[in-house]
């Protein structure tokens, strides 16, 4: 949360055109209406934007921004990720603390990269379910926060071998 007590909640979209358009429509839902926020969306580098911006207008999505710029400078500015299952990018949110809302879309699986039940919350489903994943994550207090840190902190340690000389070895020969 800024100064002026807007939160920065993040889209970040994945690989999939079809599971984009169904999260997009979810979250559009869930989003509506919500006072003091700033919704910027992070698009997959392989789907054309314009495409996007077009179908957000016919569905009337909320006031957005893109987000330009590397996932990690976004998830540092981040108050709470919004996403699918089956993307990397999960485990990255995950491991800075940011609380993640992972949308499960109605025709997939939830493909997670997640090997341990998140503390935060379940997938969600209905666009109620995502309101009520907000505003948990807008109630954060700071032990909240700190569990979340610390959640991600032990993922880190759990899912990504250090890195040594040894291991990289391999790839530095020439």
């Amino acid at each position: 949360q800024n100064r002026d007590g807007i939160r920065t909640i993040l889209l970040m979209l994945n690989f999939d055109p079809n599971q984009s358009l169904e999260f997009l429509e979810k979250a559009g839902a869930a989003l509506q209406g919500i006072p003091r926020v700033r919704i910027y969306i992070k698009n997959h580098p392989l789907y054309p934007q314009d495409n996007l911006a077009q179908y957000l207008r016919e569905i009337r999505f909320p006031d957005y921004q893109w987000a330009d710029g590397t996932v990690e400078e976004w998830l540092a500015r981040a108050d709470v990720v919004m996403m699918t299952g089956g993307s990397v990018s999960n485990l990255e949110t995950i491991v800075t603390g940011v609380p993640l809302i992972r949308v499960s879309l109605d025709g997939s699986f939830d493909f997670d990269s997640l090997w341990h039940p998140y503390r935060f919350c379940p997938f969600v489903h209905t666009p109620q379910e995502i309101r009520n994943a907000l505003e948990k994550a807008f109630e954060l207090d700071d032990a909240g926060e700190k569990e979340l840190a610390e959640f991600g902190r032990e993922t880190a340690e759990s899912y990504f071998e250090p890195v040594t000389r040894e291991r990289l070895e391999g790839f530095l020969r020439n």
